[in-house]
């Protein structure tokens, strides 16, 4: 192999002595013009040495990445690249940088990263410039679409923290964080899955986010209750003491409601990708589709994939047939993941679904309900019941209060707070059980 120019370089007409890049960083700063014909001299040999190592992969390896093991050629390349990061504009430079990221050396993947992130960050302070945001985005999502597994994950790495930090929150990375979801590499269709059920963020096996302490955490809903609805709760109408704690208390929980069924629509976090898909429908059908006729997945993909859809289904409103009936397959006591896929079935539930397609599942949980965790099964039937009241029935209702005799304190709370829940929002169908 080749070598590649030294990392010396002398300043041609000033002196003879040898300036190596550090050094020449330095002089740099105080004295800028004066050394413009040492900066196009290293500007040069780059892209000589860039020219070359495309050259030496193509002939000697399958990929670029394969140029890893010559340490020589992988720590150059990177001490060129990282000095003239400072001095080109990223738009120049960002499919080097991606580039880089597959090279050995942990320290060099890291600055790599860290400087991809922090150009596009530091460009989009002031004011977005969307024909440059634009270009940079053509060339990531250009990676995202690769096969090669090792360039396609670190293009979504990049663009999810671009969105994790409210970077890029458009509709277009949006969209293409969706689509990997459908890429042929397991690694990458888990990791777009795992970003899109709520995950801060995503790593790579050895990736640091050093600027993770510069996002400030954002404050969880609280309920505050205004002086009407207070004055409201205590005097109006309610002239014993006791029915003012029970209204005072009703109303809490009306107000916890709303706020609950609210933060389903938009994440407290982030704004999720999900929010932004074009085609919500058309996405959530062939994600299902691939569910049930894919035959290699395993099944912690497949669990992620079923929560995806849920998540989709109840931030769109959206009605897919066969996914209640789907979900009993894995709904049984002895699955790892049965409270978050329980979770995810009520997620799925909202008004535009029809009765018909859920009543078979309600009627499944209680069928099922001495084998589950009761409490976790009567939760999750007054979750349902809360966006869905028709459901339920005179019979199914006198069955599920039963257990509010338990002796088991979880069993008779849960039990009687979906009483609680009918008393309030259907009185009629609770006054026979109460």
């Amino acid at each position: 192999m080749a070598a590649l120019p030294g990392n010396e370089i002398s300043a041609s007409g000033r002196t003879s002595v040898k300036l190596n890049l550090t050094s020449l960083q330095s002089i740099m700063k105080v004295d800028p013009e004066g050394y413009s014909s040492e900066l196009s001299l290293v500007y040069d040999q780059f892209k000589s040495s860039l020219d070359l190592f495309h050259q030496q992969a193509s002939l000697n390896y399958t990929s670029i990445s394969g140029i890893s093991a010559d340490h020589s050629v992988a720590k150059d390349l990177g001490s060129r690249a990282m000095f003239l990061a400072h001095i080109i504009d990223i738009a120049e430079t960002l499919e080097v940088f991606m580039v880089l990221q597959t090279l050995r050396g942990k320290v060099l993947r890291q600055l790599a990263f860290s400087h991809v992130i922090k150009s596009i960050r530091r460009m989009n302070q002031k004011h977005k410039n969307d024909l440059k945001n634009k270009a940079l985005q053509n060339i990531l999502l250009g990676m995202l679409q690769q096969e090669e597994e090792a360039i396609s994950k670190l293009a979504l790495i990049t663009l999810c923290d671009l969105h994790r930090r409210k970077v890029w929150c458009d509709d277009r990375t949006a969209n293409a964080i969706c689509m990997a979801c459908f890429h042929p590499s397991t690694r990458n269709m888990i990791a777009a899955l795992s970003f899109l059920l709520d995950f801060e963020k995503i790593e790579d096996d050895d990736s640091d986010d050093s600027d993770s302490q510069d996002d400030q955490a954002t404050p969880q809903p609280q309920v505050f209750l205004s002086k009407e609805a207070m004055y409201k709760a205590n005097f109006k109408g309610t002239p014993s003491s006791k029915k003012k704690k029970v209204k005072l208390q009703r109303f809490i929980r009306n107000l916890k409601k709303q706020q609950r069924l609210s933060s389903e629509k938009s994440n407290t976090n982030y704004s999720s990708p999900l929010n932004h898909l074009i085609d919500a429908q058309g996405f959530s059908e062939k994600l299902f589709s691939r569910v049930q006729f894919s035959t290699n997945e395993k099944f912690e993909a497949k669990m992620m994939m079923l929560k995806v859809i849920a998540r989709t289904i109840g931030l769109h409103h959206l009605i897919l047939l066969n996914f209640y009936s789907y979900l009993q397959k894995y709904v049984q006591p002895h699955r790892p993941e049965l409270t978050t896929l329980l979770a995810a079935a009520v997620q799925a539930c909202h008004e535009m679904v029809t009765s018909i397609l859920l009543a078979e599942f309600m009627w499944f949980l209680f069928l099922i309900l001495h084998l589950l965790e009761i409490t976790v099964g009567l939760n999750v039937i007054r979750e349902i019941c809360l966006r869905m009241p028709l459901l339920m029935t005179e019979e199914l209702l006198q069955d599920l209060v039963l257990y509010r005799k338990s002796h088991e304190k979880a069993v008779s709370a849960s039990s009687r707070s979906l009483l609680t829940l009918f008393r309030e929002i259907w009185p009629i169908i609770a006054s026979q059980e109460g």
